[in-house]
């Protein structure tokens, strides 16, 4: 732990699973990369893909619809939930 420390922020680990999380410096990556596989208890070392990823997801809300609140429920699709599940209806026809 003390060696790692050495090269950046350590976010968790895992003794069960044996990894580490670790953030470093992007204009430090390629020679702390390369210093970590130099270590010998190092096995592999792999580097995030979140820069890679769009995290723009206006063009995935636009596609969803607004989500109803509990009191917007119509009574019908509260009745098709019912519908659904058998022990629902044995709950309902006792509490009437």
């Amino acid at each position: 732990m003390k060696t790692l420390k050495r090269f950046g922020l350590i976010h968790y680990v895992s003794k069960r699973m044996k990894y580490v999380v670790i953030y470093v410096n992007r204009t430090e990556l390629e020679t702390t990369v390369r210093k970590l596989k130099e270590l010998h208890f190092v096995r592999q070392v792999e580097q995030s893909y979140r820069p890679l990823i769009n995290m723009d997801f206006k063009e995935v809300l636009k596609k969803t619809s607004p989500r109803k609140e509990v009191g917007e429920v119509e009574e019908d699709e509260k009745q098709s939930l019912h519908c659904s599940n058998p022990s629902l209806k044995k709950i309902e026809a006792k509490s009437n």
